[in-house]
């Protein structure tokens, strides 16, 4: 499990590393944690491992208080730019957790961190993890693997379909309704003919369009609105949205 640390005071930082490892040694997990003393530093290189495709870590325990961009201004990039993060912020004043749940925080935690809720958010991880699913995608030379997480959409466009995702755009074959029955149940959905959409990665609708996590724009078809709005909430109610 790979894990980012956001921290620009030294101690505070190495006693979150030895409560982090502890409670990694009694969930039976291996960690690979790199840390961050700005906010600044963390986000170039998190943008360049989007731009390259490299795997994002999967959790952010991150202090509210850094010099520069606050943890709570970097929330609010990650949330729109690499929204699959989990962040846990942490702070010793209470008065910033109503700002920091506004940025879609897991957690929030008072320094210093409690042991036992570390174990709790690295427990729930590993579940996070286990029901991740990937799929084979054949591209033109390669079979490549890809988490059906990263997928933002499929388009069937000529003769070909492209798999949109959040770093690359993969070129296969076959057909949309192949690929529509094999993740109906992973949270995709039909909302056109040419489009089928990842549900995780909804962020609005209007004027006969869905706008994406990324910010593209998918046409739906009027027949489909309302039964695409019942699948949101369905999805969202049924815990899915992790």
């Amino acid at each position: 499990m790979q894990i980012y640390l956001c921290e620009d005071i030294k101690a505070h930082a190495g006693q979150l590393q030895e409560v982090l490892e502890d409670c990694a040694r009694e969930c039976k997990t291996d960690l690979k944690i790199t840390g961050f003393s700005t906010a600044e530093d963390l986000l170039s290189d998190l943008r360049g491992k989007k731009e390259t495709g490299e795997h994002f870590p999967i959790l952010l325990f991150s202090d509210i208080e850094l010099p520069g961009m606050s943890g709570v201004e970097l929330g609010k990039i990650l949330k729109r730019e690499m929204p699959q993060i989990r962040i846990v912020f942490m702070t010793a004043y209470e008065q910033y957790a109503i700002e920091g749940y506004e940025t879609g925080a897991m957690r929030y935690l008072l320094k210093p961190p409690i042991k036992g809720e570390i174990i709790k958010i690295l427990l729930e991880m590993i579940e996070v993890q286990s029901r991740e699913k990937y799929i084979i995608i054949k591209n033109t030379k390669e079979e490549i693997c890809v988490s059906v997480n990263d997928i933002l959409y499929i388009s069937a466009e000529d003769k070909y379909l492209v798999v949109h995702t959040k770093s690359q755009k993969l070129l296969t074959r076959g057909s949309l309704q192949d690929y529509e029955d094999m993740l109906e149940q992973c949270g995709f959905f039909r909302v056109h003919r040419k489009y089928l959409v990842n549900l995780r990665h909804h962020k609005s609708i209007t004027n006969g369009s869905i706008i994406l996590s990324d910010e593209v724009m998918i046409p739906i078809s009027r027949r489909k609105e309302n039964a695409y709005r019942s699948a949101f909430m369905k999805y969202i109610e049924g815990g899915l949205l992790q």
